[in-house]
């Protein structure tokens, strides 16, 4: 030891023991499962804790101590003091002691992965110096993840378009990919937009809405509208997985979707928050069956209605559609021939299959087995959605009648129904002419005695009297040779075709004579019959009349007689003498002339071979009548006694003329006389014997002309110039010889400045006849001349006229004469008409009548005729001055004009217009719409008419002429119809066409209208129906001439295979024509080869080829002969057939011959021979295999497969490139096989195979797919790292790059590797690093990583990121408040703007404020873009000067502090100079004003401080500079003052130049005065207004006021001390009703109040307003009120009529939610009903003796069961007399019930009927039905079929009003008919017919005719067919 100093060295020594150990530290470290230093957790789930244990124990001697550290191993690691907790943390271990036990706990909210990372260390401490002597690492491994589940289908399940009413199901499956149980939840999912991802929420949120879920949906079966869902909870085991079955009950029609929220347990929470979202989507249909009439006959005809069948082009078609009757009717089918079909086009609409039921069910219960005619095929039909199927239904009639049925197609509940009616036919001709019968009904041609040699020819009338075309073949059967067949004379239609033929061998069976010809339903044709003999005969003949399709033939019988005579006579009339011998010469001699006959010539010869007219005349001084009257020629033969020849021709009137010369005086020259002989007759001998008579019978009438005939005198009424009035008379003949006649006028002198005249009345021009008049000197004004000579010719005729002028009537006849008078001058006329008549008795006197008119002078004439139009309207009768101008226009949309004169008759010229009297557009328009006429002048009018629908349209009109205040109304009428337009045919095949070839065919285009036509065709319309395929019609646009056909040419050039259909239209003149064209295209894939033969018809016959083909089945399918097994070559005639062969693969033909066999003549054999090879065409491999390939994209091919190779041809040693690309689109293994075509028959396969696999690259940690990079600052760094696996099952190269939005600096973010990368198969893993790195401010942005492999873009994951920066500033920065009052407080507002991207908190250093200062709020966060307010407020309290502070503020994120600078004074309260003094009653006002004034240059704003609650006023005040204004200061005290004191009070203002003012307020409150009550009786909805004083209002009665009621009044009003202030009350009540009300004025302060009472009593409301309406019964007008809510809520209208006859709406809301009722509002109506229109007529058509039926269909509108009665106003039309009918419409309904009454149309005489139908009811009203019906004549009837031995009855009725007789005719032996003489009227009676075979018959059929006649049916039999059949017959 030593001091301190060490100066006195060492001063003492001692020995120190120090002892030392080395120890080493034994601490012992036990992990759970004995692992070495290593603790595994395991798998767990993400928020789930899990424990484990570390033991510690110090196996030392010495303490030691321990502590527990965290620390990453890698950056990428998760900060493991997130992850684990340690307790305890650290402590301390006792040498040798027990095992300290430390826990770790896991527990983590997002998936870790750590492996043996030593993360945990453990630090050994040396208590003794706290001095860390050991580190103990210890390994974790930890496996935490999420619950993960995949759903497939991934998304939805899609049911589409379901039936309505079924059923279906599918399923989907949820499977546990994770490794933990998990339980899965399915429920509706809650979420506005639930099939979107929603945005994340936080964790805790999303677990509390995870549970809530859970405890809410527990069930396992849920019904989500129509969908069905279960099960929907349960539990999956790792790797398990649970089918979900959703069933869909299509239940209900919609588009039905819904999104399930689908949860499992334990997710991610981030993903998709509510559930993981799956959406059910169907669609609940019912199929739709088309309803288009236009699409279901598209193969027919559409005829309007059962009127135009019978017309052009429908009466030829097979089949129609009748619209207005839907009603398919088969035309012109042949009893027993074959099946007439029509094809209907059945469409589903809908969006589901559908089934449609097909049936055919009877019209009615008369018409049940009408049914078995009918036939539908198929009777069930499966149609597709959107598509459409053919059905067909085919009528094959048993016999002549009319069937009736309905064709029905049903599915579900909708059904397409028509009827269908088809009559059978047989073509059928009758025989019109010769009407002579013979005993068994046949006609007999009768021939009159007829010299030999001569030539007779009749008439015989064939007339087609069916409804089908008839060819008709005419056979002559004659043995004698003495009858011929030829065309009528004169005949110029060309249809009939007669060859005479040669005799065949059976000489009792010899046709002469064939005709063939062809009628037309209706048509008419005759033929000559000619009987010519040769000799002396009796002919009998018979010619048979084949109809073909109708074996009852109609024989007619021919006879004749011939004889043979010297001299005949001939044509009775003029008749002619003839001899007929070669050598003799006969004298002739008739009886001497006699008073009444005389001959010429009377006597005279006949040489050999010549012919001599004979005339005789009759005549008779009295009458006379000669009936029969015999007279004889005497004949002799002659002989002369010279040579014939030279014998000249004589008789009696041969006359020789002769002059003699007679002696005169001798001053005279002698005169010449003329003398006339007859000749000598020449010298002649009489043959002995030769004498004989010749008989003539002579008939003749002689009379008098007798008549009657008006003799009444003709005034015509007033008349104006130019125009005409005509009077009819009539003359009737009474005699018995005919009656001439001839007409004259004989005008009075000085009537119309006329002389007397007689003048033919065909002198005025246009009037038919001729004659001469006299021509009066005095003439008419110049001007009224010159425009008659313009108008009519020459004014100087006379005005009377009358046609005809001059004629014949025959006996008994009558005749009508019409009396025209057509003045052309001003005046008054007056004459006499005469009448001239011949051989009239004496004393009998012709007519002569009187005639006068007047003539006046119009102001204006129209140079229109008269028109006897009909309105629209009957009920509303047309004006008698005006003028109808009708138009006709064929077609729409093209202009018809009429052109007429108007004429200016006066002496002044005038100005005229024409206006439109029409509200509304009308289809009229006049071309010269003004002008001006001069006097005497015309001026021509043209108006125009341009339809836009067809039918009648009417438009009023006036021609104006101010100057004359005329207006003439004229009526303007158009009509419209459709152009008889049409193609000839609706249905274009065009059969099979090849693909790339061409198909035409023609269709006409068919014009039966006067005019020309333009068309055009719609060039949309010659698109296919799939729009893939185009059609060529040919003219596309032209012009149809009138009565034309114009030939279209319609062509198709297929370009595929299929069945194609065309709808081409074409438009004339508005209507649209359509043609359903369709065709087959093929593609003929094989190679032929074609060998032809030709056969020449030599013969004389016709012959009959068949062709065969003899070989072995196999080969001769190779083989096609044409035209077919059966041919006929004709007369003269070539055919040629063809041996195509068209091998189908390789063969070669041997063996085979072809057979060509005339019937009855040789065999033509031919051998066939060929071979059918294969191509020698090589392909390079025929099975290729591509291996593993990605799945591709689509192309044109297949699915997976393409092939680029276009068909070539390959010369020897070519070669062709066909390169196949796989890109499969399935994970599976393809093989598919290609078939080369080579030539057109041989084919080569190539098989290709191929595997598709999927591209699997993703993430290794799918929960990395939504990458967030955080908002950072600008200069940070984010650094993320994922890896990218590639799972597929082959090596995959990509590349990678990012795209933002918006665009980033790639140096901002970048990615890495950025080249190529490439991925072994299986499990390659590539790490890519995303660094975030701004510079600046960035918006929030999106990135998306794509791998680009195989030329697709495949997302890998979404990251999000942004740089954001805080941006503030204070507005304004300075403040100042200037000089504030002492113990003052004022305010200002700061504002703190935030124009960055993030919020921040901010705080004002309130510690550094003065006292004075204030701000508020202190401290806060602002959001960004936003802007936060502060007040600021200044409140001294001692007096100083403007002092300045300076404020700061700090901001989050701001280096700077933001400061305000602040300035003030405060100066002292000045003292009050003035008192103001008030006074008013209690709760009354009273208001005073103070005047303030600013001196200063600056603007004042004033806030005054008040005290006194007894004063009010405005609370601030803004003085401009130099501006003076008035305070208003309003005393209004609530409560009384007390006595003897005042209220007190004060008011302060401070000003900004430091001066105030503070007055002094005193108030003086009185008590108030009573108050009254009120009380009004107003109408209702009618407005009152009550003055009162103030303001509380309750309406106490109703207790539950609504908006009808309404009392209203000011909030507030102010009364001054004293005054009297009017209140205004306003009340207004929209019902009737009491209204209590109480009104309480109230102080608020003090509580007082006083109130009023008030009683309003409104009365019912009177009318509103009168509504007018006029309609036609069972037509409905509409008129409308007008109604507006005056309320704020709405409100629901309630309407009622006491009128059953008004519907009207029951319920209207007027907008809002809430019902207020507002009462009655009354209006009137005057109703008008107007007789009602007829309705649509019915139209009937049947022949003589049957009935037709019809059904006349009207609407009860009736509200109760009606009786109407029925009748008809013919006896041919009969009806039931009544019928009864259900409850129509219902009230406010305008549906009511339809009633259908037969009617039966029966007529008993031919021609067109005419008739009314009434149907009537005290209730329901009148219906009038026009009926039109038409009667043709007997149509035959049958066949009736009879079994041998037995017999039929046949009904027969008696149609005629009367008993009438009737014979019955059979004209087969083997039938006999058993009748009745007479058969009472409407009687129906049955005719017996028995067939008896004949013992001798050959057991076949026999045919027979029953004809049934009546005289009172004059030229009509009826005809039924009878067939007889053996009794084996079947």
């Amino acid at each position: 030891m030593s001091d301190v100093d060490h100066l006195l060295g060492i001063v003492h020594t001692a020995l120190l023991q120090i002892s030392t150990e080395a120890y080493d530290v034994s601490l012992d470290v036990s992990t759970p499962n004995g692992n070495n230093n290593c603790l595994d957790f395991g798998a767990i789930r993400v928020f789930r804790e899990v424990k484990l244990c570390v033991s510690l124990k110090n196996k030392g001697k010495y303490l030691l101590g321990y502590k527990f550290t965290l620390e990453r191993t890698e950056p990428s690691q998760p900060d493991p003091a997130s992850l684990f907790t340690v307790s305890p943390v650290k402590g301390n271990l006792l040498p040798g002691g027990l095992p300290t036990s430390v826990q770790i706990l896991f527990n983590h909210d997002q998936e870790v992965f750590l492996r043996e990372q030593s993360v945990l260390t453990c630090q050994v401490i040396d208590p003794s110096v706290d001095e860390v002597i050991g580190i103990i690492p210890i390994k974790v491994s930890v496996r935490s993840s999420y619950n993960r589940c995949k759903i497939t289908p991934a998304s939805e399940i899609n049911f589409g378009p379901l039936v309505y009413g079924s059923k279906s199901s599918h399923s989907f499956t949820i499977q546990n990919t994770g490794e933990f149980e998990a339980r899965f939840t399915i429920c509706r999912s809650n979420s506005r937009t639930p099939c979107e991802s929603q945005p994340a929420r936080p964790p805790a949120a999303t677990r509390k809405t995870k549970r809530s879920n859970s405890s809410i949906q527990r069930e396992s079966r849920q019904t989500m509208g129509v969908f069905t869902v279960s099960p929907c909870t349960g539990s999956l085991q790792p790797g398990g997985q649970q089918v979900v079955t959703v069933d869909c009950g299509a239940d209900q029609l919609g588009a039905w979707s819904e999104c399930l929220a689908v949860d499992v347990s334990d997710r991610n929470p981030l993903d998709h928050p509510e559930g993981i979202p799956y959406r059910l989507a169907a669609a609940v249909c019912v199929p739709g069956l088309g309803q288009d009439i236009g699409s279901i006959f598209e193969e027919h005809r559409l005829c309007p209605s059962g009127v135009g069948l019978r017309s052009d082009p429908f009466r030829s078609a097979p089949g129609v559609y009748l619209v207005e009757e839907n009603t398919f009717v088969f035309n012109n089918v042949l009893v027993g021939g074959a099946r007439a079909r029509a094809r209907f086009r059945l469409s589903n609409t809908g969006q589901v299959p559908c089934t449609l039921l097909l049936a055919i069910k009877p019209a009615s219960a008369k018409c049940s087995r009408d049914v078995e005619v009918f036939e539908v095929s198929p009777v069930r039909l499966c149609v597709p959605s959107q598509s459409q199927s053919f059905v067909e239904v085919s009528f094959r009639p048993q016999t002549i009648q009319q069937y009736q049925a309905v064709m029905i197609a049903m599915v579900k509940s909708k059904s397409l129904r028509f009827s269908l009616v088809g009559e059978g036919n047989l073509p059928s001709v009758s025989v019109t002419r010769p009407a002579l019968r013979n005993s068994q009904g046949n006609p007999v041609l009768q021939f009159r005695r007829l010299l030999a040699g001569r030539r007779k020819t009749l008439l015989v009338v064939l007339q087609n009297d069916g409804s089908v075309a008839a060819e008709v073949h005419i056979d002559m059967l004659d043995t004698q040779g003495v009858f011929s067949i030829q065309s009528a004379p004169g005949d110029t239609t060309g249809c009939v075709h007669c060859t005479p033929l040669e005799g065949a061998a059976d000489s009792e069976h010899q046709r002469s004579h064939r005709a063939s010809l062809r009628l037309d339903p209706g048509q008419s044709a005759e033929l000559g019959v000619s009987f010519r003999p040769d000799g002396p005969l009796s002919a009998r003949a018979s010619m048979e009349v084949l109809v073909q399709g109708n074996q009852y033939n109609t024989v007619v019988h021919l006879t004749g007689e011939a004889y043979r005579d010297v001299i005949s006579l001939d044509n009775p009339e003029h008749f002619t003498l003839t001899n007929h011998s070669a050598d003799e010469a006969w004298r002739f001699e008739w009886p001497a002339p006699t008073a009444q006959l005389t001959f010429s010539p009377q006597v005279g010869h006949l040489h050999a071979g010549t012919s001599k007219e004979v005339s005789v005349t009759f005549t008779s001084p009295q009458p006379a009548s000669l009936v029969g009257q015999r007279v004889v020629a005497r004949l002799c033969r002659v002989e002369f006694d010279r040579p014939t020849e030279e014998v000249a021709d004589w008789d009696d009137r041969c006359l020789t003329v002769q002059w003699s010369l007679v002696p005169a005086g001798a001053a005279q020259q002698p005169a010449a006389n003329k003398v006339v002989t007859t000749e000598a007759e020449p010298p002649f001998c009489l043959v002995e014997g030769s004498q004989r008579d010749l008989e003539l019978r002579v008939s003749a009438v002689c009379d008098y002309a007798r008549f009657s005939c008006d003799s009444e005198a003709v005034r015509f009424t007033d008349t104006r110039l130019f125009q005409s009035r005509l009077y009819q008379l009539q003359m009737v003949n009474q005699g018995v010889v005919h009656l001439e006649y001839s007409w004259q006028v004989l005008m009075d002198p000085g009537d119309g400045d006329h002389p007397r005249a007689a003048v033919t009345p065909s002198s005025r021009p246009g009037t038919p006849g001729g004659g001469a008049m006299a021509v009066s000197t005095a003439r008419p004004s110049s001007a009224l001349a010159d425009l008659a000579r313009l108008l009519l010719g020459d004014p100087e005729l006379p005005p009377f006229s009358v046609e005809p002028n001059g004629g014949t009537v025959g006996p008994g006849a009558s005749q009508t004469f019409s009396v025209r008078f057509s003045p052309l001058a001003v005046a008054r006329y007056s004459g006499r008409l005469l009448c001239s008549i011949p051989n009239l008795q004496e004393g009998v006197q012709a007519p002569s009548l009187s005639v006068c008119g007047r003539s006046l002078l119009p102001d204006v004439h129209f140079q229109l005729s008269d028109s006897d139009y009909t309105p629209l309207d009957p009920n509303t009768p047309l004006d008698p001055h005006t003028r109808v101008i009708e138009f006709l226009s064929v077609g729409l949309a093209t202009p018809t004009t009429r052109h007429f004169g108007v004429v200016n008759p006066t002496s002044k010229p005038y100005s005229f217009q024409w206006v439109c009297q029409d509200k509304e557009s009308c289809p009229f328009r006049c071309l010269t719409p003004s002008g001006t006429i001069l006097p005497g002048k015309k001026v021509e009018v043209s108006l125009e008419y341009t339809p836009e629908q067809h039918g009648r349209a009417e438009s009023s009109w006036s021609f104006l002429v101010e100057s004359l205040t005329l207006s003439v109304p004229f009526l303007l009428v158009g009509s419209s119809r459709e152009p008889q337009v049409y193609l000839d045919t609706t249905h274009l095949d065009l059969g099979d066409v090849l693909v790339g070839c061409r198909a035409e065919k023609t269709v006409y285009l068919v014009n039966r209208e006067e005019c020309v036509l333009r068309f055009s065709v719609l060039q949309a319309s010659l698109r296919s129906e799939d729009h893939l395929q185009s059609l060529t019609l040919q003219p596309i646009t032209g012009t149809l001439g009138p009565m034309d056909r114009l030939p279209l040419s319609v062509c198709l050039m297929a370009s595929g295979e299929g069945s194609v259909r065309f709808r081409p239209a074409l438009r004339v003149r508005g209507k649209t024509l359509s043609l359903s064209v369709q065709a087959e295209a093929y593609v003929d894939l094989r190679e032929s080869s074609t060998f032809t033969l030709l056969m020449s018809n030599m013969g004389r016959f016709s012959m009959g080829v068949t062709f065969d083909l003899a070989g072995p089945p196999e080969l001769l399918q190779h083989l096609e002969v044409q035209p077919g097994p059966e041919a006929v070559v004709e007369v003269s005639q070539q055919l040629g057939a063809s041996l195509c062969f068209r091998p189908r693969s390789k063969c070669s033909l041997q063996g085979i011959r072809l057979n060509v066999k005339v019937k009855q003549g040789p065999v033509f054999s031919f051998a066939v021979s060929g071979a059918g090879v294969p191509s020698s065409l090589c392909f390079s491999f025929t099975k290729h295999n591509f291996g593993k390939c990605f799945l591709g994209s689509s192309f044109s091919n297949t699915s997976h497969l393409e092939l680029d190779f276009q068909a070539d041809t390959l010369p020897p040693g070519g070669s062709a490139e066909a390169r196949l690309t796989f890109s499969p689109r399935e994970a599976r293994l393809h093989r598919d096989k290609l078939t080369f075509l080579v030539g057109r028959c041989a084919k080569q396969v190539v098989e290709v195979l191929g595997q598709g696999i999927e591209v699997q690259l993703e993430l290794e940690d799918p929960s990395l797919e939504k990458l967030y990079l955080g908002s950072v600052r600008p200069g940070q760094r984010v650094k993320k790292q994922v890896c990218v696996v590639n799972r597929s099952l082959s090596d995959l190269s990509f590349t990678m790059q990012l795209y933002t939005k918006p665009p980033l600096d790639p140096r901002v973010l970048s990615l890495s590797p950025s080249g190529e990368v490439s991925l072994r198969a299986m499990g390659g893993r590539c790490v890519v690093d995303l660094l975030w790195a701004p510079l600046q401010r960035s918006a929030p942005f999106t990135a998306q990583l794509r791998a680009e492999c195989l030329g697709v873009l495949r997302p890998l994951l979404t990251a999000r990121g942004s740089c954001q920066c805080v941006e503030v500033q204070l507005d304004p920065d300075y403040l100042a408040f200037g000089a504030v009052v002492q113990r003052c407080t004022t305010a200002k507002r700061v504002v703190l703007s935030n124009t960055g991207d993030l919020g921040a908190r901010f705080k004002w250093a309130t510690e550094s404020f003065p006292p004075e200062l204030s701000i508020k709020p202190d401290q806060g966060f602002i959001r960004p873009g936003s802007e936060f307010p502060f007040d600021l407020t200044f409140a001294p309290v001692g007096l100083s000067s403007d002092k300045a502070y300076v404020l700061s503020c700090s901001v989050e994120g701001c280096a700077a502090a933001l400061s305000l600078t602040v300035a003030g004074s405060c100066i002292l309260l000045p003292v009050a100079k003035e008192v103001m003094v008030f006074s008013c009653p209690v709760r009354g006002s009273h208001t005073q004003s103070l005047s303030l004034s600013n001196p200063s240059p600056q603007r004042w704003s004033l806030k005054p401080v008040w005290k006194g609650e007894h004063w009010s006023a405005p609370p601030s005040l803004i003085l401009e500079p130099q501006e003076t204004k008035s305070y208003v200061i309003t005393y209004a005290p609530l409560t009384m003052s007390p006595d003897g004191n005042k209220h007190v009070g004060s008011l302060f203002f401070s000003f900004p130049d430091g001066a105030g003012q503070l007055y002094s307020l005193q108030g003086t409150a009185e008590s108030p005065k009573p108050e009254a009550s009120i009380s009004h009786e107003l109408p209702a909805k009618t407005e009152h207004s009550e003055l009162l004083f103030h303001v509380v209002i309750e309406i106490l009665k109703p207790e539950k006021p609504d908006g009808s009621v309404s009392l209203k009044g000011p909030d507030y009003v102010d009364v001054a001390p004293l005054a009297t202030t009017d209140y205004k009350l306003a009340f207004y009540c929209h019902k009737e009703g009491l209204v209590h009300a109480k009104v309480t004025f109230r102080s608020e302060a003090s509580g007082e109040y006083l109130f009023y009472m008030l009683s309003f009593k409104a009365p019912r409301t009177a009318v509103v307003a009168v509504v007018e309406l006029s309609a036609v019964v069972r037509q409905t007008v509409v008129a409308s009120v007008c109604l507006e809510n005056p309320l704020d809520v709405p409100i629901c209208l309630t309407a009622d009529c006491t009128c059953p006859h008004i519907s009207l709406p029951l319920q209207r809301m007027l907008s809002g939610q809430s019902k207020v009722e507002l009462g009655s509002f009354r209006y009137e109506l005057r109703l008008k009903a107007l007789p009602g229109a007829p309705e649509p007529p019915l139209y009937f058509q049947t022949s003589l003796g049957s009935s037709h039926t019809a059904l006349a269909q009207f609407t009860n509108y009736c509200r109760s069961k009606a009786e109407y009665s029925c009748e008809t106003d013919s006896a041919e039309f009969t009806v039931d007399k009544s019928v009864s009918t259900p409850a129509g419409s219902q009230a406010g309904s305008r549906v009511g019930s339809q009633v259908r009454l037969e009617v039966c149309f029966e007529p008993h005489r031919l021609g067109e009927v005419r008739a009314l139908l009434r149907v009537s009811s005290p209730l329901g009203g009148e219906y009038v039905f026009p009926l039109r019906g038409t009667c043709v004549g007997p149509r035959p009837q049958g066949p009736f079929s009879i079994r041998a031995g037995s017999s039929v009855s046949i009904p027969f009725k008696n149609v005629f009003l009367h008993t009438a007789p009737f014979s019955f005719l059979v004209d087969n032996p083997c039938f006999t008919v058993k009748g009745v003489d007479t058969i009472c009227s409407k009687k129906t009676h049955n005719i017996l017919v028995t067939f008896e075979a004949p013992a001798t018959g050959s057991g076949g059929r026999w045919l027979g005719t029953l004809s049934v006649s009546s005289s009172c049916a004059k030229g009509q039999c009826w005809v039924y067919y009878l067939k007889g059949h053996g009794p084996e017959a079947t």
